[in-house]
């Protein structure tokens, strides 16, 4: 993400070639993937979010309920 900030700052600066070195890193050379690859983070987050909600908000059914859909003595849907 830093590399991504100093390339629209300024772009060809030596800061951005002597903080990231070729050939381990790579300068950016084309604004439109950097800003997808960057867009990537939204859905990502949304979906860690929905996830951590499923697994650490699970709470126990209530009373009433069997596995978890219909109540079979009144018939009800969950």
């Amino acid at each position: 993400m830093i590399k991504d900030v100093l390339y629209f700052l300024a772009p060809g600066s030596p800061v951005l070639v002597r903080m990231f070195p070729p050939p381990m890193y790579e300068v950016p050379d084309n604004a439109l993937f950097e800003i997808t690859g960057v867009l990537q983070v939204l859905p990502a987050w949304i979906a860690a979010a929905a996830l951590a909600r499923r697994v650490l908000g699970r709470r126990p059914a209530p009373p009433g309920v069997v596995d978890g859909s219909v109540d079979y003595r009144t018939g009800s849907m969950r």
